[in-house]
């Protein structure tokens, strides 16, 4: 191999790590553990992380401080997730995103749609999660 080759293999090897590398870290089901304290070794379903997330944000909690409890635990700090807060309906969507820099051939994203009451309290909570991939 020439020096040529061999340099340019170096810095297509560096260059693959550096668009690569930082994107590994933090996929979806990560970020849910992180904001709603769920351990690795639990299972990470619907019906876990609405249980996580009705132990952070009980029912009838004013929708101030769902948004509050929501930022403190870093939801929103990054482009990945985002909170949009109750419509006149009552309705809010906290959306937990797919890291498209993630290498993966399946990757998931989540949803939590919070309902509130008349009284803007939290009524209730529903989880959903999907997959993009084969």
């Amino acid at each position: 191999m020439t020096g040529l080759a061999a340099t340019l293999r170096y810095r297509v090897a560096v260059a693959l790590l550096v668009m690569v590398g930082p994107g590994c870290g933090r996929p979806a089901d990560a970020r849910m553990r992180a904001y709603f304290d769920i351990p690795r070794d639990s299972v990470l379903d619907s019906a876990s992380v609405r249980s996580a997330v009705l132990r952070m944000i009980p029912l009838g909690t004013p929708a101030s401080e769902v948004a509050a409890k929501l930022r403190a635990r870093g939801t929103g700090a990054e482009s990945l997730s985002s909170y949009f807060a109750p419509d006149s309906a009552g309705h809010a969507v906290l959306r937990v995103e797919v890291d498209l820099r993630e290498v993966a051939v399946a990757k998931q994203s989540f949803g939590i749609l919070l309902e509130f009451d008349g009284t803007r309290r939290l009524k209730s909570i529903e989880v959903r999660q999907w997959q993009t991939g084969p």
